[in-house]
């Protein structure tokens, strides 16, 4: 009777790593390990964090003046200009697709130009990674992207740029809380939702196991960053 190839796969990893220790002793098999950590295990991990949004929200100050508007499928000028500046190559197509599927978008301006914008989710439930569910309450929206132009990083535009989306949210929409993410790798982004009182409120991500692939979602009480 022949084995399934993925019965097979699963019994050949133990026999391959019993194979190492017979052949080449434990120092052969911690060579092995350390020569395959990315396949065995690799672990990919992302902050959950919330804002909290109203309409008189501090905005931290800036460099320059920074100007932030809503923008609809009625502004096709301000579509393509926003497609021209945009963080990787993308289509007017592409974008008014994200807004009829009920995403906001905000931009900023400095001296009338885009320089950054922000995507917001309205409602939930939001996937990230694929598979991971991110569920929203009543009051809270979901921002999965937002993005300043690298010539005008570190003037404080990105923060700033958010605080004016979330008091233009919070006014129309009435919502009192952003959710977002960050990689606990990206620091730059860390240290900017500092800025915006921001709680950490979970984490989520995946880990890879012998090539398999396992999301997971976790919310605890909010902690201040």
């Amino acid at each position: 009777m022949s084995v399934p190839k993925t019965l097979e796969h699963k019994a050949s990893i133990p026999a391959r790593l019993t194979n190492v220790v017979r052949k080449e002793g434990v120092r052969g098999l911690v060579r092995y390990v350390l020569n395959r950590r990315k396949y065995i295990f690799w672990m990919n991990k992302s902050y959950l964090l919330s804002y909290p949004l109203s309409v008189d929200m501090p905005i931290p100050q800036t460099e320059m003046e920074l100007k932030v508007e809503r923008v609809t499928l009625e502004d096709q000028d301000v579509i393509r200009e926003l497609v021209e500046m945009y963080q990787f190559p993308t289509r007017v197509e592409s974008l008014e697709k994200r807004m009829r599927q009920g995403k906001l978008c905000y931009v900023g301006r400095v001296n009338g130009k885009i320089v950054g914008y922000v995507w917001v989710h309205l409602q939930g439930p939001v996937q990230e990674y694929e598979r991971t569910i991110i569920r929203l309450k009543k009051d809270e929206v979901y921002n999965h992207d937002a993005y300043v132009i690298p010539q005008l990083r570190g003037k404080k535009l990105y923060p700033a740029l958010k605080a004016q989306a979330g008091r233009l949210i919070a006014q129309e929409f009435r919502k009192t809380k952003m959710i977002s993410y960050v990689l606990f790798t990206n620091t730059a982004s860390y240290n900017a939702s500092r800025k915006l009182g921001v709680q950490r409120i979970g984490y989520f991500g995946y880990y890879k196991l012998f090539g398999r692939r396992f999301h997971y979602l976790i919310r605890h009480r909010p902690i201040p960053m």
